[in-house]
């Protein structure tokens, strides 16, 4: 895996496409709205910004913290990690990774 190069901005966007995606895989109805909580790490405080609002243009607001770290593996400047659900009264939530 190689990571995209053009900021923080650029690998938000490629690794939502990429959480949006798996959830699709997962159920044909899964999108990013299911997500219920998540994680998002960063490697500088700046990048908090950038983070919210591609999340925030994407979904419905889902509870997200935010935690700086020093790095991320393959030297990525955002990792998400989020818990999605499948619409159903037992609550089942996937758990999902993208960087």
């Amino acid at each position: 895996m190689t990571i995209i190069e053009g900021g923080i901005r650029q690998q938000c966007k490629l690794a939502l496409r990429h959480i949006s995606r798996i959830a699709k895989a997962m159920n044909a109805q899964g999108q990013l709205r299911d997500v219920v909580q998540g994680i998002c790490y960063v490697t500088h405080p700046s990048y908090v910004t950038e983070a919210r609002r591609q999340w925030e243009r994407r979904t419905a607001n889902a509870i997200m913290d935010y935690i700086v770290v020093p790095a991320l593996p393959r030297q990525a400047l955002v990792e998400w990690q989020v818990w999605t659900h499948t619409h159903n009264d037992r609550f089942e939530c996937k758990f999902l990774l993208a960087y």
